[in-house]
């Protein structure tokens, strides 16, 4: 009990003593606190402080310089802390394996090899719980970086898929505003054409206005006329006046008859003007239908005249004709240049519209190639990221499954070590026990029977202190090695 009570009190010094604990990084997925050194490799602490690997707390500044977007400096870390946590396990191996050699190699029974220190069992136990539990908040933060990606993958899918909504809108769009314009166009043309009608009617209701001002300043028959009083004459007289007043009257009626189909021609042209006018617009409107599938080359067809004459009838005559007056000539020629300027008007204004058709329609192609091919390319950069961080996890995974492996060896062989060290303790104590046993009784006899002289009793009283400081020592000793 006092040997156990000098173990209970010396364990906290092994402990202050070692100063082998170290601190993970914040931010780690490791424990916070690494295992210390274990017994089996106490021997050799000159060594390892020696060629002890370096300190896993790193300035956060070294590992800002290898960034990923997705890949956080803290991963770095810990992949850093990993690899220098592996090398001094393996050095720690290869020193317990030195160890191993070079010690006494003593038959040991099953049954005492499978025992061992179940209070170092009970902290190993504990690390692995907590490398178990740490793996598992791996899983869970890859499970989260997945979902997330995931997320991101479905948003972009939408943002996808309302761009081209958007871009059918816009087509459809394009589509009315075309047929709007079209719309528009036409009906641009044939107000020009009802202006003309307008105008031509306006110049014949002004000249038929002015011929009826004239009419009307003529008065009466004999306005003009100089009418000398002439004295009466005979009957020769009287004949030749009758015959002169019946030429007037005949004159007077010839006037009078062209003044009337004067003004019966009138409204007769203005009839086939607007005859002329319809089967134009006729044509132009069959002209405009047909410009989406007919190419007209250049101004070909302007060199063909219009055609006025329905069943090879002209209704203003031949144009040689002599008896065509020139103001129907005139609006012939003024209506027919223009119709032509009209026309070229429209044919521009529909080439226009068909190549600005065709430029928006090479854009929107554009713009939906472009769209496609950004949303490609975020893809594969995300499934890119996904597959390497899933990588870089299973690494992880299987280098924390191999160090907590290697504990638990570890572990075992310290437990077998520490449970030799305490056997063979136990025997040299017997030993030592049994041989002072033996020496004091036989010394007892011999002072009974008076044999020892007084110097040797004080012998005999310097050996038992010397027993027991070596007892004190041992059991120091005892403590010490349980406590580590």
């Amino acid at each position: 009990m006092k040997t156990n009570g000098k173990e209970m009190k010396e364990v906290p010094q092994s402990s202050r003593e070692d100063k082998s604990w170290r601190h993970a990084a914040s931010g780690s997925a490791f424990p916070p606190a690494l295992p210390p050194r274990h017994p089996a490799t106490a021997a050799v602490r000159g060594a390892d402080e020696l060629t002890a690997p370096p300190s896993l707390i790193r300035d956060n500044a070294e590992a800002k310089i290898l960034q990923h977007p997705l890949i956080t400096a803290a991963d770095y870390c810990d992949r850093k802390h990993l690899l220098s946590h592996i090398s001094f396990l393996s050095g720690q191996l290869q020193r317990a394996e030195l160890l191993l050699q070079n010690a006494s190699r003593a038959k040991v029974s099953d049954e005492e090899l499978a025992r061992f220190d179940p209070l170092l069992a009970q902290g190993h136990i504990d690390r692995l719980e907590s490398s178990l539990a740490q793996v598992a908040l791996l899983r869970e933060v890859e499970l989260e970086r997945s979902r997330a990606l995931e997320e991101e993958v479905n948003r972009l899918r939408l943002e996808r898929i309302s761009l081209i909504e958007r871009v059918d809108a816009l087509d459809g769009r394009m589509a009315t505003l075309e047929a709007e314009n079209k719309q528009l166009t036409n009906a641009l043309s044939s107000a020009q054409l009802e202006v003309e009608r307008l105008r031509l009617e306006e110049t014949s209701l002004h000249r038929r206005l002015t011929v009826i001002d004239q009419l009307q300043e003529d008065g009466h028959r004999y306005q003009g006329l100089n009418v000398i009083v002439a004295p009466p004459r005979g009957a020769n007289g009287r004949q030749e006046c009758t015959n002169s007043m019946k030429e007037l009257q005949m004159q007077e009626t010839l006037q009078r008859l062209s003044l009337l189909v004067d003004m019966l021609m009138e409204p007769i042209c203005i009839a086939f003007d607007a005859g002329v006018v319809w089967i134009t617009e006729t044509q132009l409107h069959r002209a405009s239908l047909q410009l989406q599938n007919v190419t007209v080359p250049g101004y070909s067809n302007d060199a063909f005249g219009l055609q006025t004459s329905v069943e090879g009838n002209s209704p203003l005559g031949d144009v040689d004709d002599d008896t065509l007056t020139p103001a129907a000539m005139g609006v012939e020629s003024f209506s027919e240049a223009k119709l032509r300027n009209e026309l070229k008007a429209a044919r521009e204004r529909c080439r226009v519209a068909e190549q600005q058709r065709e430029r928006m329609k090479c854009l929107l192609q554009e713009e939906q190639k472009r769209t496609e091919d950004m949303a490609k390319e975020q893809y594969q950069q995300l499934q890119q990221v996904h597959e390497q961080m899933v990588h870089e996890r299973q690494h992880i995974m299987e280098s924390l499954v191999g160090e907590v492996e290697e504990k638990m060896r570890n572990a075992f062989r310290d437990g077998r070590l520490y449970e030799k060290r305490l056997r063979e303790e136990k025997l040299q104590k017997r030993r030592v026990s049994a041989g002072q046993f033996n020496g004091a009784a036989g010394f007892a006899q011999q002072r009974r029977e008076g044999k020892l002289p007084h110097g040797a009793s004080m012998g005999l009283e310097v050996e038992k202190q010397f027993t027991a400081g070596s007892r004190s020592s041992s059991g120091s000793t005892g403590g010490r090695s349980s406590g580590r």
